[in-house]
């Protein structure tokens, strides 16, 4: 499914709701030769309503949050065969490691290094995103319409929404009260309709930050997978953590969206108002000096803002949205950890539709 609209220089080409069709292509004798599992996408047709449909050449660009590499072919390559499982007693050293980060500086996971294990597999399970690239013009005026419009009303502007916008506090900050993240979206409704939409756009809730889910965050970095239910760090509104925090990966606990969400003491039109700070982790960064590790993030943070929005908007949930400037909000900074972020400023409104009983 295209699960996004195609969109450029603001303006819509391609709705979201599209199927888009392909086939697995055979490997060649190259690639069969490789140390390494390989996965060749051929696409396709672009089927939409009463099932017409259209041609559509394109290869895969990358993998979203995938660990996997995409060649300029579009052949997606799966990692080199990996070291295999620590044993017994190296776990003991790595859950120590996670709950003492003292003992986590002096460790590195090449140590654990026994043997190797027969090239990994690429399996990615439904919900998995790709990003495609055209390899032939796609002719506009044949695309059919999709088989169902999900596109949202738009938010009426209005001097109260302005109001309310601009008492929104502008940035989360750690416990030691370091400035971190902006906060970049705007819910008005339920917590019922909000966690359902993500929910419905794949997204988990994220289990809380305690020596558990840290060593078992260690391991997943450790081992190469992912941790889809992993903690987030602790960022603060007002002395406040977040109630709600949501995530989306695919198999590697490097690369992560997520979002961390306030309650806010005001409500819009007597629906409940809550504010959130997404950001798309790509990497994993180590630091010796802090002697522990964290996500490095993407720098266009409005990229993950609409990733969010459309990802919401997709389910059906969202009413109206609307992106309402912010004059006051900064638009490039550092967060907690050293990430440079870049944003036009803006804040992106989702209006959601009651949850019927």
């Amino acid at each position: 499914m295209l699960i996004a609209p195609i969109r450029t220089h603001g303006k819509d080409l391609l709705p979201a709701g599209f199927v888009v069709r392909g086939t697995v292509a055979n490997p060649t004798p190259a690639h069969k030769r490789l140390n390494h599992s390989v996965l060749w996408l051929d696409f396709g047709d672009l089927v939409g309503k009463a099932n017409h449909s259209a041609a559509f050449h394109a290869r895969v660009l990358r993998v979203d949050n995938g660990r996997e590499s995409v060649d300029s072919d579009g052949v997606i390559h799966g990692l080199r065969p990996l070291p295999r499982r620590p044993g017994e007693v190296e776990d003991i050293l790595l859950l120590a490691a996670a709950a003492h980060p003292a003992v986590l500086a002096s460790l590195e996971l090449g140590r654990f290094i026994v043997a190797e294990e027969e090239k990994p597999r690429i399996t990615y399970e439904k919900g998995v995103e790709l990003w495609l690239t055209l390899t032939a013009p796609l002719r506009i005026t044949s695309v059919p319409e999709p088989e169902t419009s999900r596109q949202p009303a738009a938010l009426p502007a209005s001097k109260d929404l302005e109001a309310l916008v601009n008492s929104l506090p502008l940035r989360t900050a750690t416990p030691r009260e370091v400035p971190s993240d902006l906060i970049n979206v705007l819910f008005l409704g339920s917590e019922e309709a909000i966690t359902n939409a993500f929910k419905q756009a794949g997204w988990l809730p994220a289990q809380h930050l305690d020596i558990k889910t840290e060593a078992k965050t260690f391991l997943a970095v450790a081992d190469h997978h992912s941790y889809r239910e992993g903690p987030v760090s602790s960022l603060m509104i007002n002395g406040q953590l977040p109630q709600l925090v949501f995530e989306k990966e695919t198999n590697t606990f490097a690369k992560r969206h997520h979002i961390r969400i306030w309650r806010q003491p005001a409500t819009f039109q007597g629906m409940p108002v809550w504010i959130g700070a997404g950001t798309h982790d790509i990497r994993i960064d180590f630091s010796r000096k802090e002697r522990t590790f964290s996500h490095g993030v993407d720098g266009d943070i409005d990229r993950e803002r609409e990733k969010i929005e459309n990802d919401l908007i997709f389910t059906g949930a969202v009413a109206a949205s609307g992106l309402i400037a912010r004059p006051g909000a900064p638009r490039s900074f550092q967060n907690a950890t050293g990430d440079h972020l870049e944003t036009d400023g803006a804040i992106a409104a989702l209006c959601f539709k009651p949850v019927l009983p």
